[in-house]
């Protein structure tokens, strides 16, 4: 009986810290197979400990994750580092920074315009 309780405290420590994210889920399911693998000294109580460690975080992982099948595109755009002309650095979403390269690139399309373009960063190499 003590066993099964002792399971069951692994279990509800493991959904405790899935509440307060991944990493705290993640860091209890180390500290937690760590202890195992120090303090448990016979196989079958330690398979059956590490079942309970893989159970309890399979159910974290589908319980409390913050993953909507709706937002997934918006978990997709990152904050990204970019350097503008000027050598100036600006921070952005990546999303933005695409469009930023297809408008620019749509009105470089002009020939002349590249070729001023093309002179004057030829011009400015170097100097």
């Amino acid at each position: 009986m003590g066993i099964i309780l002792y399971q069951t405290g692994i279990f509800i420590a493991i959904q405790i810290a899935a509440m307060f994210g991944r990493k705290s889920r993640n860091t209890a399911v180390i500290l937690i197979s760590l202890f195992t693998i120090l303090q448990v000294y016979t196989f079958g109580l330690m398979a059956f400990q590490f079942l309970t460690i893989w159970v309890s975080y399979y159910f974290a992982k589908k319980w409390f994750s913050n993953k909507n099948p709706k937002d997934d595109n918006l978990n997709d755009d990152e904050l990204i580092c970019v350097r503008d002309e000027d050598g100036g650095r600006a921070r952005m979403y990546k999303s933005e920074y695409e469009n930023m390269k297809k408008e620019k690139k749509n009105t470089l399309q002009d020939s002349d315009l590249n070729k001023r373009n093309e002179f004057y960063d030829k011009l400015k190499s170097e100097q």
